[in-house]
């Protein structure tokens, strides 16, 4: 199997969308793609026939079996691209992934015509690779059913600096648009918070707005960084706003590279990533953008600044385009859904099984199986949101939707909450909390769950939200068969303090623990992952240590050791042992749902210190 990416030449000019797709071919060919190049020219002139033998020309190096990554649009049309798209459909078991960088039909308002044609061949692909969430959303509602769905996220900005200059605080704002095509900018009003504007310069000239004139990439990024100040991204118009809060924004990515913060709307495709990862200010008006920077100090934009620097390198060295390219690979290369262990039962809501508690108990002990399971607080993580105890990171977000999406087998098993169906189990409270969930997030766990089976989540949580708890006893008794007269080591947060005060490892052999951060694990997660590795020869590994562990057990599942996540163990243990019927706050350690950790004082325990061999906390 070869994999193939287009590319599109021959326009006499260099649009932003078309500098995207060259940067994309070019990380693509770094993982060892073949480009295949498309020539933008007046397809309306050819025939048929020549037509056809264009196309295969262009084919010439594709052959059965192989993965095109075609990006658009082409910008040769509807017809050419279908041509296009039913050629690559023709070859014996090829594999389609279209990569979405603009939709034609959203672009211009003139052209909203072309939407069903292009729904159309869109679910011709075996994957799409669509720019944000809201896009999403938007093709589902006109039509889109391909099953399995990437995105983006953000626009990478390939750049190599010669040096870096910390751009400084200044109350300005650079805005890299023509002014034919954003209002706002010919009338900008705000004499105190200057507009540095990068464009052809207009005939009309705005003495509250310094012209800098259009600029190469190679001149642009120093400027920006030498500038400082923030980049903004904006739209006031009714079309381009709307338009923005679909796609997400080239120049965005653009003004982080350069390492400056930016001014988004809160509307926008990207305010969720901006918010969460500190990246600059997410208002509803230019007018709050002008007030808050004038507000600002020197120490808080030197704040914002740090995390953009950090973000920034990200989008230089390519992180989001390789990241979903490699995983639209991956997962044409995991097994056929139709390989299954299970019948899968034809419910509504979704297209995979989850085990119950027992079935997936029974199958870790049987197989010695890793596991990672997922919540609502990974859901969180994925869907760009920080959890009380792991602020959002990106890098983390894109594991765990590959992490989600693996087929588990005998070494490795991924879990989920099993609340889609059945809910009559759970409590109140319970069913509360999840219809809601599940009424934000149904969608996202259709695009991202695309294994025949999962394990069940609720291993860890076998009594408290259950209506019927009369069956918690003989559960308990089975997890604990998992280190019955095992070596355990124990790696977890600084709080945790798992199995201290009660009997829950009564059965081991042995505990040795790892202690970590109680917050923000993912920042140590090489540290952690190397002593995990130096220590548990011999020895079961359990995980309680949030969205981290996680990745965590998928990273160290390839090694031969046994590591299973079994996360708030720990907490629903002792409220099973007091008999409660509702969740109480432990006195000394962590307790789950109570998320803040606040007020607890670690009492000495002579055994839990001996039992300590690695503090990274």
């Amino acid at each position: 199997m070869r994999v193939h990416i287009t590319n599109i030449y021959g326009q006499s000019y260099k649009s932003t969308a078309l500098i995207a797709q060259d940067m994309t071919a070019k990380i693509a060919k770094q993982l060892g793609f073949e480009e295949i190049s498309i020539y933008n020219y007046p397809v309306d002139t050819d025939s048929e026939s020549e037509l056809s033998k264009r196309l295969d020309g262009i084919f010439a190096g594709f052959g059965n079996d192989d993965v095109l990554i075609l990006q658009l649009p082409t910008w040769n049309g509807e017809k050419f691209d279908r041509k296009f798209i039913n050629k690559v459909k023709g070859y014996t078991n090829s594999k389609l992934v279209i990569f979405i960088h603009d939709i034609i039909a959203l672009m211009f308002e003139s052209n909203r015509y072309l939407l069903p044609t292009i729904i159309d061949s869109l679910n011709q692909a075996d994957i799409l690779i669509l720019p944000s969430e809201n896009m999403r959303k938007f093709l589902v509602r006109s039509g889109v059913k391909v099953n399995k769905i990437l995105i983006q996220e953000m626009w990478d900005h390939l750049y190599n600096y010669p040096g870096w200059i910390e751009p400084p605080f200044k109350q300005q704002i650079s805005f890299i648009g023509n002014p034919e095509k954003f209002d706002f900018v010919k009338k900008w009003p705000y004499s105190s918070v200057r507009l540095n504007l990068y464009a052809p310069k207009p005939t009309d000239f705005n003495p509250r707005i310094d012209y800098m004139d259009s600029q190469a990439d190679v001149s642009l990024m120093p400027l920006l960084q030498k500038n400082g100040g923030f980049g903004l991204v904006w739209g006031e118009e009714s079309y381009w706003h709307e338009y923005m809060a679909h796609n997400t924004s080239y120049k965005l990515g653009t003004y982080l590279a350069a390492g400056i913060p930016v001014i988004v709307d809160q509307s926008n495709a990207n305010a969720q990533v901006v918010q969460s990862n500190k990246l600059g200010l997410v208002v509803s008006s230019l007018s709050e953008a002008v007030e808050k920077i004038q507000a600002m100090t020197k120490q808080e934009y030197s704040e914002l600044q740090k995390s953009v620097r950090n973000f920034g390198e990200l989008l230089r060295q390519g992180y989001f385009t390789k990241h979903v390219l490699i995983d639209a690979v991956f997962y044409l290369l995991q097994s056929p859904r139709m390989v299954r262990d299970y019948e899968l039962k034809n419910t509504d809501n979704v297209a995979f099984r989850i085990k119950t508690i027992e079935e997936t108990l029974d199958f870790i002990i049987e197989k010695h199986a890793c596991v990672s399971r997922f919540g609502d607080g990974e859901t969180d993580i994925m869907r760009g949101k920080s959890s009380p105890y792991q602020t959002y990171n990106p890098e983390l977000a894109q594991k765990l939707r590959n992490i989600i999406s693996i087929q588990s087998n005998e070494d490795f098993v991924v879990c989920l909450s099993d609340v889609f169906e059945g809910q009559e189990r759970y409590t109140d409270a319970a069913n509360r909390f999840w219809r809601e969930h599940l009424k934000q997030n149904q969608e996202f766990y259709n695009s991202v769950c695309n294994a025949s089976w999962y394990g069940n989540t609720f291993i860890s949580r076998p009594y408290m939200d259950l209506v019927d708890k009369s069956q918690s006893s003989r559960y308990f008794d089975k997890i604990k068969k998992l280190w019955q007269n095992q070596k355990i080591l124990i790696v977890e947060g600084k709080n945790t303090c798992s199995g201290v005060g009660n009997d829950l490892f009564a059965g081991a052999q042995s505990i040795d623990r790892i202690i970590c951060p109680a917050a923000n694990a993912f920042d140590k997660i090489d540290q952690i992952k190397e002593a995990i590795i130096e220590n548990a020869e011999d020895k079961l590994v359990l995980l309680m240590l949030g969205p981290t562990a996680k990745v965590i057990a998928a990273d160290l599942a390839a090694k031969g050791m046994w590591i299973v996540d079994i996360g708030h163990i720990d907490s629903e243990y002792e409220c099973f042992k007091m008999g409660a019927n509702h969740k109480v706050k432990l006195a000394g350690k962590h307790t789950a749902e109570f998320n803040y950790d606040e007020e607890i004082v670690l009492e000495k325990n002579e055994q839990l210190a001996k039992e300590i061999i690695i503090d990274l906390s």
